[in-house]
């Protein structure tokens, strides 16, 4: 009971602390998005509780779990303006390296980050238009030094594959589609069915 009181209070803390941040960057937009900060904290309680049944008790929970709800408020920001301050991505960024490991992470952070680029730069030359913004190439970096390189691109192939439907709604609409919010369910699934994702790939030969 403890440590499930610690967890939602945690959850709690975080959400307020993050809705507060979130907060000061939106007024820097000259915008406002207060309706929405309730849902950042329960979802944020959320979060912490699905994080802590995955991996049991312990501060690497905590940083983990924080991880994700920075994801949450990227997320968040990115559906309701399009942009991400390079403030908040920088910030998923670095807090990630921590949770995964400094070195193991930055190098898989790199590795992905590049293949991001990479793929921008195609994507972006046959379809003749901007395919994705610097912040995605930064987050997708993140999901790296989260998860490593096999489940950081598996991450993306699920958060491209959800993303497909909206795309072609918002087509139609002529209406634009923010990424970061596919990109963050995407790691989050892949980190909570990290052993099924790998034995999966596994039995493909990945």
């Amino acid at each position: 009971m403890v440590e499930w009181a610690a967890v939602i209070a945690a959850g709690v803390i975080a959400g307020i602390v993050l809705n507060l941040y979130m907060h000061w960057i939106v007024e820097g937009l000259g915008e406002k998005i207060s309706m929405r900060y309730p849902v950042v904290e329960v979802l944020s309680v959320v979060i912490f509780v699905l994080v802590f049944l995955k991996s049991g008790f312990g501060l690497q929970m905590f940083i983990v779990a924080a991880v994700f709800s920075l994801f949450l408020v990227l997320s968040v920001v990115d559906y309701y303006f399009h942009a991400i301050p390079d403030s908040m991505s920088l910030g998923l960024l670095t807090v990630s390296f921590v949770a995964g490991g400094l070195w193991e992470s930055l190098e898989a952070g790199l590795i992905v980050a590049g293949f991001m680029i990479l793929l921008r730069y195609y994507v972006s030359y046959f379809t003749q238009k901007e395919a994705m913004g610097e912040a995605d190439v930064i987050i997708a970096a993140a999901m790296g030094a989260m998860v490593g390189i096999k489940l950081a691109l598996f991450s993306l192939f699920i958060a491209s594959f959800i993303g497909i439907p909206f795309v072609l709604l918002a087509k139609n609409a002529n209406k634009q589609v923010p990424f970061v919010p596919f990109l963050s369910l995407g790691i989050l699934l892949v980190y909570l069915f990290d052993h099924s994702v790998e034995v999966n790939l596994s039995s493909i030969g990945l």
